[in-house]
């Protein structure tokens, strides 16, 4: 099965709606996701689950410094989501 590299460039997101959304479209969640961790959770378990999965996070200090809060649990989940799943590395650029 071939790897699914994506690129997420979370710099620019300045709320959390706007990171659940840019995330929403950059991993191409279905359009019932929840905007939340635990829907983030659900989703990106799935895509890793379906397969491999390498996504780059792009500006994540920005993030940090923006949305401190969203970015610690953000993280967490990525840090999960690879202890769990071999299929899923993530890469902070």
């Amino acid at each position: 099965m071939t790897e699914n590299a994506i690129t997420i460039d979370v710099s620019t997101a300045t709320t959390r709606h706007e990171l659940h959304a840019l995330l929403a479209r950059s991993l191409e969640f279905p359009t019932y996701y929840g905007h939340s961790r635990d829907a983030f959770w659900d989703c990106a378990s799935y895509l890793a689950y379906s397969g491999p999965i390498s996504p780059t996070i792009a500006g994540p200090a920005q993030l940090k410094l923006r949305l401190p809060e969203e970015n610690a649990v953000f993280e967490s989940c990525l840090q999960r989501l690879q202890r769990r799943y071999t299929t899923f590395r993530v890469c902070l650029t």
